[in-house]
C-alpha cells in the first residue's frame, strides 16, 4: 500500500544529520545487513527491516523498510551503519 501522494522518497547520497553512533558506508548489495540506515532525499534515514536475495547468483537484494515499497538493489549503496557492528 502506497501512503504517499504523489512518489516515495528517493535515495540520496547522505544524510545532512546522521544519527549519533553511526558511519557513512559504502556497501555492495551482498553486504547490506539489517538494521543499516538508508538515507532519502527528504532527510530521513530508513532502517533496513529485512533482506531477501533474489536475482542471477542471489546478488540483487529485496530491502524491506518501514513504511516504503520494498527496494531492490544490485549496485553499490551508501548506508549508515552503526560504529560498534562495524
Amino acid at each position: 500500500m502506497n501512503t504517499f501522494a504523489i512518489d516515495p522518497p528517493a535515495i540520496a547520497a547522505s544524510l545532512p544529520r546522521p544519527s549519533r553512533g553511526t558511519v557513512a558506508v559504502e556497501a555492495m548489495s551482498w553486504e547490506l545487513r539489517v538494521g543499516d540506515v538508508v538515507p532519502y532525499d527528504d532527510c530521513i534515514g530508513r532502517p533496513i527491516a529485512d533482506i531477501h536475495a533474489v536475482g542471477p547468483g542471489h546478488r540483487a537484494r529485496h530491502l524491506v523498510l518501514t513504511g516504503l515499497p520494498t527496494l531492490t538493489v544490485c549496485h553499490k549503496l551508501r548506508v549508515h551503519r552503526a560504529v560498534q557492528r562495524l
